[in-house]
């Protein structure tokens, strides 16, 4: 694969929420044997932005090899991934049927387009504009940095870790459920400036400031129940959007109980979340669920289980698949 390169914008974006792509990112170029190579400066990708709207392609003639690129958001309109030369594999998609076109325009140069979630892929497909030899259909993954086996345990210091976006009702059933066990700890996280995060305890106990995604691993790995849900039961700008969040991985990797909410869609059931947890909606489900975790001060926690499910979405398991389409479009 010496035609290829992986595009990271490491250099330029340290954000938190962008951490697990640069892990991605990795694990792609060790397991295809391709180099990391840093994406356009800013001020090169607005200039790019703005020959695209002349209908120019001109940055890309200098470019020599095709490359292979993460991007966190779908865009509407022409932007700095639109090229014959580019693969990108889409994260984020919240853009509403009604911008259906406009995407399939804005990607109109790219040989090939990864969507991340089943949910919208299904919901392209639909679409007049959808062409199934271009866009394919390839799930968010767990870094192998993280994988577990069935013997994994760890530590259980706290009773819960509220790490991540955290879901608006779980977070008040946790608040409430505090009030009504006084021994109860959880962990929570808040943005300070300069400092990155600080992780602290429903007790007052701060623990660290980190913006290091392994710390926030490690402090997940801590706790014996964890939160997730997805984004769209709980934030307009989704735009109605349910898929299926790297979190929901990490929570397993680190042997969590999961409490979940989630409505059913094509994600969910392709990660079969329900084999994990019902999507909790009253308190009552969540204290039962709750008190029947924290009693033991370590637990395994179905570690086979996890492990099992997990080894079949690693990223170096994504990187095959990516692989495997790379050849049958003859891009290899």
């Amino acid at each position: 694969m010496n035609m290829w390169t992986v595009s990271s914008k490491r250099k330029y974006n340290d954000g938190g929420a962008h951490h697990i792509i640069y892990e991605w990112e990795d694990v792609l170029s060790e397991q295809l044997k391709i180099p990391i190579v840093n994406s356009m400066h800013p001020l090169l990708s607005f200039a790019d932005k703005v020959l695209r709207k002349l209908h120019c392609n001109f940055l890309w003639i200098f470019r020599t090899k095709k490359i292979l690129s993460f991007q966190m958001t779908a865009l509407d309109s022409s932007d700095s991934y639109n090229s014959r030369k580019v693969i990108p594999m889409i994260v984020d998609f919240y853009l509403p049927p009604e911008r259906f076109a406009a995407f399939f325009k804005a990607v109109s140069r790219n040989p090939i387009v990864f969507i991340s979630s089943r949910e919208v892929f299904e919901k392209l497909q639909a679409h007049p504009c959808f062409d199934a030899s271009k866009y394919y259909h390839l799930p968010l993954s767990l870094p192998d940095k993280y994988r577990i086996d069935e013997t994994s345990v760890f530590e259980k210091k706290y009773d819960c870790v509220v790490l991540g976006r955290p879901d608006s009702l779980l977070k008040s059933f946790v608040e409430k459920y505090a009030t009504k066990h006084p021994d109860f700890v959880y962990v929570d996280r808040r943005i300070e400036q300069g400092k990155g995060f600080t992780y602290f305890t429903n007790k007052g106990e701060i623990i660290l400031s980190s913006n290091n995604h392994d710390d926030y691993v490690r402090i997940m790995r801590s706790g014996k129940v964890g939160l997730w849900s997805t984004r769209g039961i709980d934030e307009k700008q989704c735009n109605g959007y349910n898929q299926v969040t790297p979190r929901f991985f990490e929570l397993l990797s680190s042997c969590c109980r999961v409490i979940c909410r989630y409505p059913k869609n094509a994600d969910t059931d392709f990660f079969k979340i329900t084999e994990f947890c019902p999507s909790v909606e009253t308190y009552e489900d969540f204290e039962r669920i709750m008190n029947d975790t924290i009693q033991y001060n370590t637990i395994q926690c179905n570690a086979m289980q996890y492990s099992t499910y997990l080894s079949n979405h690693y990223t170096s398991k994504r990187s095959e698949q990516l692989k495997q389409i790379l050849r049958l479009k003859g891009l290899l």
